[in-house]
């Protein structure tokens, strides 16, 4: 996969975590389009462990997670995470930072969590 996102556009959705060891990792999952098969391709692509959960230190994983593998981060078009501040915020933020690396990407608010975030704050049991 690696060698394919070498030579093609691609978009991310990084999504934090923490295990039961309450270690904090971070998952990225790519959605490229397979030149071989004509199909649009979501797979995961990489776990890391972090310590720094700030937009500054989930933004230098998610770097150093393509750099380690030979991917030009100028292949990345397109964002999209959970709807938290430190994710998508306006300001310090991990596409706030992207965006002043790559202007060209777009960033679009993951609709399931939008949905969930919806429902929560529009029903009453």
């Amino acid at each position: 996969m690696a060698e394919k996102l070498k030579a093609t556009k691609f978009s991310i959705i990084p999504d934090e975590t923490t295990d039961v060891s309450a270690e904090k990792q971070l998952g990225i999952v790519v959605v490229y389009c397979n030149s071989d098969s004509v199909d649009v391709c979501t797979q995961f692509f990489y776990l890391v462990p972090i310590e720094d959960c700030t937009a500054k230190g989930i933004y230098a994983a998610i770097k150093n997670s393509f750099h380690d593998k030979g991917i030009s981060m100028n292949n990345l078009i397109g964002y999209s995470s959970d709807t938290t501040n430190v994710m998508l915020g306006n300001k310090e933020s991990v596409v706030a930072l992207l965006k002043e690396d790559y202007r060209n990407v777009i960033a679009v608010r993951c609709s399931c969590h939008m949905i969930h975030l919806f429902y929560v704050h529009h029903t009453h049991v």
